[in-house]
């Protein structure tokens, strides 16, 4: 169970509007096109040196595709394969059974990979080819990471506030992979993922998602030991300038109720009484909307 005290005073309903919200989104995705084409001499050399070091060592197929769930949708989500070919059949979250973490984390050391594979996965490599897909929108250069459905749905077993942390689009690279996946448990994950969506849609700042980029890159290079979750939390909330602490003595409302006037408003003049999405209806509108009436309970 996730609790969150969040302090009002920042989150005040009369200081913060639809229209805010969806300023913070156009912001966010100008970021990404801004970054991702202005850092396209460093990181295509990198993909295609990448592309080439896969065929010769381990063959064909060179992408991995699987489907993923990145926000309201389910899309198809590409990345190097660094594992060998039917890794998807032997470890997934179906036939692996759920340990201490049901996030699904295969550890850089499992045979599973292949040598070149191991390396790629430990410089984050893996999801270069994703930059193609932040470039044309499917996702955000810095989000939480898109999961397969299988996985979300064992999260929602012990998790009931597992679709908070699709409020905001996923991206690339996010606030848990400066802690280490591997090292940070179910609860503190999805903790910190729901913040920073909360950050994302309501207060985000250009410097919030470059610094989560810059530590990812100094980290992923191994300049910078990870950071712990508190770290993380504490960093966000200081680069985006949002005061948020948590309390887990006594479970209050979270974003769901903090921002259910928003998405509530949004909701009515989109859908009208039956509740049907219009035809035409944007990204930013359905993902308002994402969360339901009947989640806050």
């Amino acid at each position: 169970m996730l609790y969150s005290n969040v302090n009002r005073k920042d989150t005040n309903s009369d200081s913060l509007s639809i229209g805010e919200i969806r300023f913070c989104i156009q912001k966010k995705r100008f970021f990404d096109l801004f970054v991702s084409l202005v850092s396209l001499p460093i990181w295509l050399p990198v993909l295609l040196l990448c592309m080439l070091l896969i065929l010769i060592t381990s063959g064909r197929p060179i992408f991995y595709i699987s489907l993923r769930r990145v926000s309201h949708e389910i899309i198809k989500v590409i990345k190097f394969r660094c594992m060998v070919r039917n890794a998807a059949e032997i470890a997934n979250r179906d036939t692996v059974a759920v340990g201490k973490q049901r996030f699904l984390n295969i550890s850089s050391d499992s045979p599973l990979y292949t040598p070149i594979g191991r390396i790629m996965e430990r410089c984050c490599f893996t999801e270069l080819p994703q930059f193609f897909q932040v470039i044309i929108g499917q996702i955000g250069l810095i989000g939480n990471r898109p999961l397969p459905e299988n996985v979300v749905n064992s999260l929602k077993q012990e998790y009931r506030k597992t679709e908070q942390r699709f409020s905001c689009k996923a991206g690339m690279t996010g606030p848990v992979q400066l802690i280490g996946r591997d090292l940070v448990s179910d609860g503190d994950r999805l903790k910190v993922e729901i913040e920073y969506c909360l950050l994302a849609l309501c207060k985000w700042t250009i410097r919030l998602d470059f610094m989560i980029l810059f530590y990812t890159v100094l980290i992923g290079l191994g300049i910078v030991e990870p950071l712990s979750v508190d770290q993380v939390l504490k960093k966000m909330r200081k680069w985006s300038k949002f005061n948020i602490t948590y309390s887990h003595a006594t479970p209050v409302n979270n974003i769901i109720s903090v921002y259910k006037a928003f998405f509530l408003k949004e909701r009515r003049r989109l859908s009208g009484v039956d509740g049907n999405w219009p035809r035409g209806a944007g990204i930013f509108e359905r993902r308002t909307c994402l969360i339901r009436r009947g989640d806050d309970d």
